[in-house]
């Protein structure tokens, strides 16, 4: 636990550029899942 604190006590600029590269991971799946779900097979 106390190595775990330290890297992420040593990282906290990687902490903050994790949330903008992360959320856009997300979206684009969504995306992908909206594209292959019920929408497409009603859009033919």
């Amino acid at each position: 636990m106390d190595g775990y604190f330290t890297a992420v006590s040593a990282a906290p600029p990687v902490n903050f550029f994790m949330p903008p590269v992360t959320v856009p991971v997300p979206h684009r799946f969504k995306f992908v899942f909206a594209s292959r779900g019920p929408r497409a097979r009603s859009s033919g």
